[in-house]
C-alpha cells in the first residue's frame, strides 16, 4: 500500500497544478476508484481527495485527488492550489 501512494503522489507532483481527476488516474494510470479511496483514508497526511462543483456553465462535478495544502510546500515548493 505504501508503494502505491508513493507512486500515486509522484504522479500529482508531476502535474501543473498538483492534481488528477480519478477518471484520469482509473484511465492512464490503472487506480481503481476504491483504490483511491482507500489511500486517501489511509494516509490523509498525503493525499485527500474532493469533488469540484461545475462551473458557471454547468457540466458535472469533478472527483480529483491531490496532495493537501499543508503537505503540498513540503512534498514540491508549489506554495498551493487554489481550489
Amino acid at each position: 500500500m505504501q508503494t502505491r501512494v508513493e507512486d500515486l503522489r509522484r504522479i500529482l507532483i508531476d502535474t501543473m497544478d498538483k492534481t488528477a481527476t480519478v477518471r484520469d488516474l482509473i484511465n492512464r494510470h490503472g487506480f481503481s476508484k476504491q483504490e483511491l479511496e482507500c489511500l486517501a483514508a489511509a494516509f490523509p497526511d498525503k493525499l485527500e481527495t474532493l469533488t469540484l462543483e461545475p462551473g458557471p456553465k454547468g457540466g458535472r462535478p469533478s472527483e480529483i485527488v491531490r496532495i493537501p495544502n499543508r503537505k503540498l510546500e513540503v512534498y514540491t515548493n508549489f506554495p498551493g492550489n487554489a481550489a
